[in-house]
């Protein structure tokens, strides 16, 4: 048999449940949404308050989408790390490491193959889902049309309503989960020890939301700070200027926490923004195209990363719990930065102050001790 037709038997016979458990879950987040959309579209009350009333419901249909999958992103966190521990339980175990050393394959091409299979086991999972939401649209969109048809806004909230639009959203969360995965392949492939590298891998998908958020609370206590001794319109002049373009920015950063697909209303929320127009609320696309850009990047950049780390792996140093020093520095320098943060963060908040001084001093020794501190955890040995 053919070593690369192996190494994928082998692969499928770990993650066969794991294909059964992600078409199981699709079907349960689409008869979620299905028995949702079906219950607005059944209720009577609505019906009434579309066709007596001069507001516009708008969206039904693209909210209820995009409000599941943000919901299904946050999820899909904590199922990806666990799924990540399983996958790469052989590569961290000695007696496994031994024995796949033996085989006639090499390290790079036991990750394209693991790579293959898990991105394979999210793309089949998003189809079924992708299924159910169509057959859920072909089922009741003509009733929302119908209640709305007469009233303001109407062929503006259902231009953002076609099935072009629908399609965009179950992308963006397939390339979505496709990135989240790819984050903690490469997490895996760098970290030999499975539960560590699942815990570093959601510390890298929080991370930079985190220090967005920091950033922009820290700027809003400067902003705010002296607002009595200025004119208040230079306050809200620069709040427009740096915090709202932030507000765009933590959004997208973070997108696997559900904030990309997400929507609030009277609020900018990832790719959607609800707008008010002559009583209509209505769902619009910003971020998408910035957000599938961002995906697509960090889907090939971690995919390369993994598969860069397989091949230059020395099994001599596969022990230790990060066997490359840069690496080390890396994650370490990013926990003692994000720990920095939040200290100086509430500390910051406490005092009720935007000094930068009550800011920097604690996040800065706090991030230099948990760097160094982080460093030295991750050059331990695992067995």
């Amino acid at each position: 048999m053919n070593r690369r037709k192996a190494l994928f038997y082998h692969e499928w016979h770990t993650m066969r449940w794991i294909l059964l458990a992600g078409c199981g879950c699709a079907l349960v987040l689409g008869g979620i949404f299905y028995a949702y959309i079906a219950g607005i579209a059944n209720n009577q009350e609505y019906s009434i308050y579309f066709a007596s009333a001069q507001h516009n419901l708008g969206s039904v249909f693209s909210e209820g989408l995009v409000s599941a999958l943000s919901r299904a992103h946050t999820v899909a966190v904590p199922v990806f790390a666990f799924m990540s521990i399983l996958q790469f339980a052989d590569s961290h175990s000695r007696k496994s490491r031994e024995y796949l050393a033996s085989l006639p394959c090499t390290q790079s091409e036991r990750f394209a193959v693991k790579a293959a299979v898990g991105f394979g086991i999210i793309t089949i999972s998003c189809l079924v889902l992708s299924v159910l939401v169509l057959i859920t649209r072909s089922r009741f969109m003509d009733i929302f049309v119908k209640w709305s048809v007469l009233l303001p806004g109407t062929q503006v909230v259902y231009a953002n309503e076609t099935l072009l639009h629908t399609l965009r959203s179950l992308a963006l969360f397939w390339l979505t989960l496709l990135a989240l995965y790819a984050i903690f392949m490469a997490v895996q492939s760098l970290v030999r020890q499975g539960p560590m590298a699942a815990l570093i891998g959601i510390g890298a998908t929080a991370a930079p939301w985190l220090i967005a958020t920091a950033v922009q609370s820290v700027l809003s206590y400067i902003m705010m700070s002296d607002y009595s001794e200025i004119a208040w319109q230079e306050v809200v002049a620069a709040q427009e200027q740096y915090l709202y373009p932030m507000e765009h920015i933590k959004n997208v950063c973070g997108s696997f926490w559900g904030l990309g697909t997400g929507i609030a209303q009277g609020g900018a929320v990832g790719q959607d923004y609800i707008y008010s127009v002559a009583e209509t609320v209505l769902v619009s696309y910003e971020n998408m195209w910035l957000l599938f850009g961002s995906m697509a990047v960090l889907l090939i950049g971690c995919t390369i990363l993994g598969w860069q780390a397989n091949k230059k792996l020395d099994m001599a140093r596969a022990g230790m719990l990060v066997p490359i020093r840069r690496v080390r520095i890396l994650i370490g320098v990013s926990f003692g930065i994000c720990c920095g943060l939040a200290l100086g963060l509430f500390v910051t908040s406490a005092l009720q102050n935007g000094n930068m001084l009550f800011f920097c001093a604690p996040g800065i020794v706090t991030a230099v001790v948990m760097s160094l501190l982080c460093i030295k955890l991750l050059k331990r040995t695992v067995k």
